[in-house]
């Protein structure tokens, strides 16, 4: 069978997302800060044993874990402190006890701790899983005063109750299935969690302890990253219709595949609205390219009256429902400056809210800005107003 906890399909089937910022590249910057127990066996070897019996303690393969806490991670600290890069650090929560320095610099530094288990360990091999995770967060909780929100299992290694445990632990992403190059919304016993990519053919540990690589090839293959997504960043030959749910008042809508929106209202339905859908935007689109302006993307809303006819409802085409880019600012591999709301979703970036209700309120020079912006956008769309 496919993955049960999420719907097959293409992923250029699937909407763009709108990224912090409006860029079209999203980079996540993961240090894994690990406590490898001296008096277990490692969970990765670089050196085999003689004759292939396990020893412990494991000198050598332990010393290469302990080098990188003692000398390694204050030269990251210090590399990116230098050039102001937000990072994330997956934290074992053993290392609070284990190495005090390394946790309270990274702290310092403002990292934010992604739960990683208490001991680098496998969730398989726990006799009780749960236990285990909720200790490891309340560590970490009561270390930085901050409940963490995300997860990396060790070793990537999860249980088939493992995501369902997370969710009821309050965890609102995991980076452990790397199926996708961006974000994606898997299914769990108590609600959707976010799967966020945790690339590994970017990962320093497969590319050196395990395939054994030259210096550069990281460099190497983040810039032919970089490139092939700066290649599919660029604007689509054809619009792509994603249908998703209405969400209840305060709660996001989540994106669904066409199959379940088949199941919700029946297939004949669902490919009229697409048809509206499409056609609507590529009205709307080719209009507003003689005004100057790229649609990006934009949503609709539409519902059935008591005869059955199909009715557009609520905004359409408002810098509330769409992204407006500047047809002249407009170049592959880089988003322009946009006349809609991403200008107040920066700002909610920029100041660490959590997307949770009550929103903050907006400072006076932020809405001014973005009330400047939905002018500009009015005005290019419709100068006789």
């Amino acid at each position: 069978m496919s993955n049960p906890r999420i719907e097959y399909q293409f992923s250029t089937s699937r909407a763009r997302l709108a990224a912090p910022g409006g860029k079209p590249i999203v980079v996540i910057l993961v240090v894994n800060v690990e406590h490898w127990r001296i008096e277990d066996p490692m969970p990765r070897t670089l050196i085999t044993p003689p004759h292939g019996k396990e020893t412990i303690p494991d000198v050598p393969n332990f010393s290469w874990a302990d080098y990188g806490m003692r000398c390694g991670l204050p030269r990251m600290l210090a590399l990116f402190s230098e050039r102001g890069l937000p990072v994330a650090t997956s934290f074992n929560a053993g290392v609070i006890d284990a190495y005090p320095q390394a946790a309270q610099a990274m702290l310092e530094a403002g990292w934010e701790f992604v739960g990683h288990g208490m001991h680098q360990k496998t969730l398989t091999t726990a006799t009780n899983e749960r236990e285990i995770i909720e200790a490891s967060l309340d560590k970490i909780e009561r270390f930085t005063g901050k409940r963490p929100r995300g997860w990396l299992s060790p070793g990537l290694r999860q249980t088939w109750d493992t995501l369902d445990v997370l969710k009821s632990c309050g965890i609102e992403y995991c980076h452990d299935w790397v199926i996708e190059d961006v974000p994606v919304w898997f299914k769990t016993k108590h609600g959707p969690i976010i799967a966020m990519p945790y690339n590994l053919e970017v990962n320093d540990s497969l590319i050196y302890a395990v395939q054994q690589q030259s210096t550069d090839e990281m460099y190497k293959r983040l810039v032919r990253t970089v490139e092939c997504f700066e290649r599919e960043a660029e604007r689509l030959d054809q619009p792509i219709f994603t249908p998703s749910t209405k969400a209840a008042a305060g709660a996001h809508d989540e994106n669904i595949s066409l199959a379940q929106a088949a199941e919700f209202i029946g297939r004949d339905l669902l490919e009229w609205l697409q048809a509206v859908s499409l056609e609507l935007y590529r009205q709307a689109a080719d209009y507003a390219l003689t005004r100057g302006l790229i649609i990006a993307d934009t949503k609709f809303e539409f519902g059935l009256d008591r005869d059955g006819a199909l009715v557009l409802i609520d905004e359409v085409f408002t810098p509330d429902s769409s992204r407006f880019w500047p047809a002249d600012g407009y170049a592959p591999g880089r988003v322009p400056a946009s006349f809609d709301k991403q200008y107040v979703r920066d700002y909610l970036e920029s100041i660490g809210w959590n997307k949770r209700p009550p929103a903050p309120p907006l400072p006076p020079e932020v809405a001014a800005e973005t009330a400047k912006k939905y002018r500009e956008a009015l005005y290019r769309l419709a100068p006789e107003t």
